[in-house]
């Protein structure tokens, strides 16, 4: 008896169900052509400010090596002259390997600034950046 009841009650739900499903589904469809635009442009705007800042703190960084590297060989350069009275053999050592760790993070940071052009693509083509976008997230 009990079985009966619960099988009518599901029977009762479910149609209710399967007959509010087309004018429900209906507004789903309205509702997202309303909001897609909206949607798009915050889409476009996230990704266009996320790749600019990565880019800028890149920059940054590059910058940084740079002047890290100029400043580290000329104030090294003159503790040696003031210290030691001479430059020796150490001191070319010591600037070629500073130099080359300045150099391998700036080359980094330049490999990231220019693989890091989001924000220039979706700046000048943004229907570009949403059919790749969209191929690479569809997969």
């Amino acid at each position: 008896m009990n079985t009966i009841k619960t099988l009518e009650s599901l029977d009762n739900t479910l149609s209710t169900i399967i007959d509010g499903a087309p004018e429900k589904g209906a507004k789903l469809v309205d509702w997202l052509y309303i909001q897609a635009p909206e949607v798009i442009q915050q889409l476009l705007a996230w990704h266009a400010v996320e790749s600019g800042i990565l880019a800028l703190m890149s920059l940054a960084l590059l910058i940084f090596a740079i002047c890290m590297a100029y400043f580290g060989t000329t104030r090294f350069y003159a503790w040696m002259v003031r210290e030691r009275g001479t430059e020796e053999p150490m001191f070319y050592f010591f600037i070629v390997v500073y130099n080359m760790i300045a150099l391998v993070v700036a080359s980094c940071n330049l490999v990231n600034i220019t693989n890091n052009l989001v924000w220039l693509k979706i700046w000048i083509a943004p229907k570009v950046y949403l059919l790749e976008y969209l191929s690479g997230h569809l997969k």
